[in-house]
């Protein structure tokens, strides 16, 4: 069987709509590989505020014979919801792709009898084969139905020219629906860090894998000439290769791509950045880093196998904040064999530095990472993995498990202190960046560090559209996210 007709949706993550700052690059990679294979498609991002009367209605317009949807692991449920409901309603054919999937592998096909294929790992060539009518038993990569029994054709082996997966161009996006003139970019895939928290392993595999200098500039002189000024840095590896982050910097100079913005706010390893480097890239326009601590002691570190020491991280931020950066962190709370000590040093380490943020993330043990085996082996989770995966909700804190050193009270109570924590750093940030509004500084700054705001200025539709640029100006960064947020399926950078 083959597909000529493709509906790729993404599904709304947060249970709340609020306006997305920029279109999703899964799904970009995805639809491009269409588009060169020459398989019509059509794209509906439920983060824009699809209801499922307007999905019913683009379905019946376009008339797909395949249904594309990407799946994370938190709020699962409501996604399954979802397919079930497009299956009653119109009996197409659904594959899914994702960390999901990756994740819990052929127990989403028997979980979900609405789902006709699961993509595991990269999904372009898995899409793309399945849709030319490719034999589903010799597509690797594809969990599939055979007589009422799911069938797994094996692991595909990653991409290892990652420049032959053309990077999105977004036709066919309602390009103009997107909050901010930012535009993403995916420099690299895989990850050869043992961090036991995160899951990108089991996702893009724990080979690295560089895009040229040449690939990642074109996409960035490509979307230059569109007006577009501004380059969010989405993979953690960026600086991996040391010597490509400086022929990087040279070709966006040879090209006289100089008046642009390089926000490195994904999240970079502190030990992969230096001084040079990061001087170099300040020359080309970058003025934003996050680096990810996880905590202030050299023991914690250890044992979430972060291949790092503080004073490695701490000499990252010393020279970033030095080089006149807007610097950010990213802390988890509770890692196993974490006291309470502990995390008041991590709160107390946010504040030796003039930040613009300080992530604290409740940590969510994923299948497929040795946090969760670790935790599973020593009876510590407190909620079944279905139920946390398929309820916990973004911005609304739940921990799942308890240590000897941290029972449940004790991290609500600090992960209610850390949302403080994370108010107060925001507000000195903005603070300093509006002294020149003199004695109106520090209540503007109060306004914007405010629970409430970031809430408003995230969810509310009105707010979002009208106030939110004028947010980002005042405060010089483009993404206010809530203070305490769940650790993502792929580790605890967004």
């Amino acid at each position: 069987m083959s597909y000529e007709r493709v509906l790729l949706l993404r599904q709304i993550t947060s249970g709340i709509f609020y306006a997305p700052r920029r279109p999703p690059v899964g799904i970009g990679y995805l639809a491009e590989a269409l588009k060169r294979n020459h398989i019509q498609y059509t794209i509906i991002d439920r983060e824009l505020g699809y209801t499922y009367e307007e999905i019913s209605r683009k379905i019946k317009e376009f008339k797909p014979d395949l249904v594309g949807i990407s799946m994370v692991t938190l709020g699962y449920l409501t996604t399954y919801e979802l397919i079930n409901q497009i299956k009653r309603d119109f009996g197409i054919d659904i594959i899914v792709g994702g960390p999901h999937v990756s994740a819990f592998g052929d127990k989403i096909l028997e979980e979900c009898n609405s789902i006709d294929y699961a993509s595991h790992g990269e999904g372009e060539n898995i899409l793309v084969e399945l849709c030319q009518g490719e034999p589903v038993e010799k597509i690797a990569g594809l969990y599939y139905r055979n007589k009422g029994t799911v069938k797994f054709t094996g692991r595909r082996p990653s991409n290892r020219d990652i420049d032959s997966l053309s990077w999105p161009s977004y036709d066919g996006f309602e390009m103009d629906r997107y909050l901010s003139n930012e535009m993403g970019i995916l420099t690299s895939r895989g990850c050869p860090y043992g961090c036991i928290f995160c899951s990108v392993h089991t996702i893009m595999g724990a080979r690295i894998r560089l895009r040229s200098v040449q690939s990642v500039v074109d996409e960035m002189e490509y979307w230059h000439k569109k007006n577009y000024k501004t380059f969010l840095i989405m993979d953690d590896n960026f600086t991996f290769d040391r010597q490509r982050v400086f022929d990087i910097c040279d070709e966006l100079e040879s090209r006289k791509l100089t008046d642009i913005r390089i926000s490195l706010a994904n999240g970079v390893r502190a030990d992969k950045v230096d001084e040079p480097m990061l001087r170099r890239l300040k020359q080309l326009g970058a003025w934003e880093i996050q680096i990810a601590v996880e905590a202030a002691s050299d023991r914690v570190l250890g044992i979430l196998r972060k291949g790092e020491t503080l004073e490695t991280i701490r000499k990252a931020i010393d020279i970033s904040c030095r080089l006149d950066y807007d610097v950010g962190t990213n802390f988890l709370i509770g890692s196993p064999g974490e006291t309470w000590d502990d995390v008041q040093r991590s709160f107390e380490f946010v504040k030796e530095y003039p930040l613009q943020l300080a992530f604290f993330f409740n940590i969510v043990p994923y299948p497929g990472t040795k946090l969760f085996d670790y935790l599973q082996e020593n009876n510590l989770l407190r909620e079944e993995p279905a139920e946390y995966l398929g309820t916990l909700r973004e911005g609304i804190p739940r921990p799942v498990f308890e240590t000897p050193e941290l029972s449940i009270e004790q991290r609500i109570k600090l992960l209610r202190q850390a949302k403080r924590v994370s108010e107060k750093v925001r507000r000195q940030y903005i603070k300093r960046r509006l002294s020149r509004f003199g004695p109106f500084a520090y209540p503007l700054a109060f306004i914007g560090s405010w629970t409430v705001t970031a809430w408003l200025l995230k969810k509310n539709k009105f707010v979002s559209k009208y106030l939110l640029p004028i947010y980002y100006k005042m405060r010089k960064y483009e993404a206010p996210e809530q203070e305490i947020v769940q650790q993502t399926d792929y580790g605890c950078s967004n």
